[in-house]
């Protein structure tokens, strides 16, 4: 259900249900690469796109003709890193690095969400004219995030649904701030969320494009809520917290919890990175297991955001993250033993094998703990070479 809107907003806006008219003048035009997606799913894509898009632009009162067409590119390669969409003012990007995308996955309610949220990027470049992203882009994921969430409640996984009861958890650990943009996406999408939520719900969706496009024009924080709200930064900031507040109340265990598992992966997503780069270096993929238990893992979120207060789901998942990080911190330090201890200083013409079969015997070990059969094949073949050539002790 969409809310109805505080007395700057208090025009009252209908439920988007599933009946509402897809066309709603929204030029939508799909750009497929067939080798990834089934002509019957593009069918489907347009038909949804649509619908995301009539939702979107009647949230904000924002007409087709403003935002023009739409392109939705279909093409393999890596996503972004936002997720497997990135939305700007040129359109909308949907990337498939692995299979093909059928209707079922077209037809998926995350699908909907995201879409909406770049959507939504899509309608905030468009009316908010030049500039520079600056201090906008401590918004620019929360406002998508916000809006997803009020055109298709209960659609998005954790924890960009419902942001206000992550954000209220990360409130009781006392780690709750105003979005810097600095921040990384994933704190900066669901506290930026729950704020720009808050924002709407109190005054209305369409002035939150005029906050941004105040932001975008170098703007403060505080400048650009005085500008279009009356009030300053810290008088709003403080209704959204007193929100939070409430929110808490309802369930404070699993609700901080929630944050700290957040805040958690946050730390995992760095170091998993930071493998990434010694891992494309040596040519080895992520292991098997670590993707098992990044799913694992989520669907453990899900159920937990999901059960009621008093249940055991806290201490499940707790036990699922502890296996993740432990999983993605050995393979971390496997492919940098491999890199930075074996591969470089072979490369740099190092003799001293000792210390190079010592970090090649660690990684294997590590590598064959987690059955990450490429990088243990990488270590034993360093280790063969290794042992042919170093230098007999003196």
């Amino acid at each position: 259900m969409i809310p109805s809107w505080g007395v700057e907003g208090a025009e009252q806006h209908s439920s988007v249900e599933s009946h509402t008219e897809p066309s709603a003048g929204a030029r939508i035009r799909i750009d497929p690469d067939m080798t990834v997606i089934s002509p019957e799913a593009v069918e489907h894509l347009g038909i949804v796109m649509s619908d995301v898009a009539a939702r979107v632009n009647q949230l904000f009162g924002v007409s087709p003709e403003a935002i023009g067409e739409v392109v939705v590119t279909v093409a393999r390669g890596e996503p972004f890193l936002e997720g497997a969409l990135g939305g700007s003012r040129s359109g909308i990007l949907i990337c498939a690095n692995f299979g093909s995308l059928e209707t079922s996955d077209i037809l998926r309610p995350l699908m909907r969400s995201w879409l909406a949220l770049e959507y939504t990027r899509v309608v905030l470049e468009r009316t908010s004219g030049g500039g520079q992203l600056g201090l906008a882009g401590s918004l620019y994921m929360g406002i998508g995030v916000a809006v997803a969430d009020i055109v298709f409640p209960d659609c998005a996984e954790f924890p960009l649904r419902d942001p206000h009861k992550v954000s209220a958890g990360l409130l009781l650990l006392d780690k709750l701030h105003v979005p810097r943009s600095t921040d990384p996406a994933i704190y900066n999408g669901t506290v930026g969320g729950s704020f720009c939520k808050y924002l709407i719900e109190r005054f209305g969706p369409r002035k939150i494009l005029e906050v941004y496009s105040e932001l975008k024009s170098g703007e403060t924080m505080n400048e650009a809520l005085m500008h279009v709200y009356g009030e300053q930064l810290s008088l709003v900031e403080e209704g959204w917290r007193s929100l939070l507040r409430n929110v808490a109340g309802e369930d404070p265990e699993r609700f901080a919890a929630m944050a700290e598992m957040m805040l958690h992966l946050d730390e995992l997503s760095s170091t998993s990175m930071k493998a990434l780069y010694s891992a494309e270096q040596i040519g080895v993929g992520i292991p098997r297991r670590i993707e098992d238990l990044a799913q694992s893992v989520r669907t453990g979120l899900m159920e937990m955001y999901e059960a009621g207060a008093g249940t055991d789901s806290i201490v499940h998942v707790r036990e699922l993250v502890s296996q993740y990080a432990s999983a993605v911190q050995s393979w971390h330090d496997a492919v940098n033993l491999l890199w930075l201890d074996v591969s470089i200083p072979l490369a740099t013409g190092s003799s001293d094998y000792e210390s190079i079969l010592d970090a090649a015997e660690q990684a294997r070990e590590l590598a064959a703990q987690l059955g990450a059969d490429d990088l243990v094949r990488k270590a034993e073949e360093s280790i063969t070479m290794l042992k042919r050539t170093r230098q007999p002790s003196e």
